[in-house]
């Protein structure tokens, strides 16, 4: 079994769900559109299956170890704080569209997006000051700055950040047929 698991390859993450016993239909369906065109598909999946039994064969006696040692409570779970980045992103999304009766705000960044070019940033918010210091001659300060932008870009692909069961980030495949407009980003 091919122990890298690539979210960007349907067969390699098919596989691994299929043989970790967490398989979807989709996984399945998934699986069927490759085998489509390669029809090895179904004996590189019995193989992974093989090797996985083989695996969990030869474990069964320290997993029967390892199931007798009582473990302390687990500590409460922390969310990475880019999952309450995406949040407020979201809240911040929500609260500044347009009603679906009127157009966008001369200024607002929807307006923005339909009259600029694709390149050209859509519009900025204020900047924030990280640091402040007097220059080695003392005349001005130097002034370190985050200056955030709105921008818009035609991609092949869009990968989100989700969470795993232990809380660590995970990059996840978004499909395109899910997105809804422009004013989801």
């Amino acid at each position: 079994m091919n122990p890298i698991h690539d979210p960007l390859d349907p067969e390699a993450s098919a596989n691994a769900r299929i043989a970790a016993r967490s398989d979807t239909a989709a996984d399945w369906a998934a699986l069927d559109r490759v085998a489509a065109a390669d029809p090895a598909v179904w004996a590189r999946l019995a193989q992974t299956l093989r090797d996985d039994a083989a695996l969990r064969r030869s474990l069964a006696s320290a997993f029967a170890c390892a199931d007798a040692v009582t473990l302390p409570a687990p500590p409460r779970a922390r969310l990475p704080w880019l999952v309450g980045v995406a949040a407020a992103a979201c809240a911040a999304w929500w609260l500044s569209r347009p009603s679906p009766q009127t157009a966008p705000p001369a200024h607002s960044p929807a307006a923005l997006a339909q009259s600029a070019p694709a390149d050209a940033p859509l519009s900025e918010l204020p900047r924030l000051v990280v640091d402040a210091r007097p220059t080695a001659d003392g005349r001005a300060p130097e002034v370190v700055y985050l200056r955030r932008t709105f921008e818009r870009a035609v991609v092949d692909r869009v990968v989100e950040v989700g969470v795993n069961e232990h809380g660590q980030p995970l990059p996840r495949l978004v499909d395109a047929a899910s997105l809804r407009g422009p004013q989801r980003f």
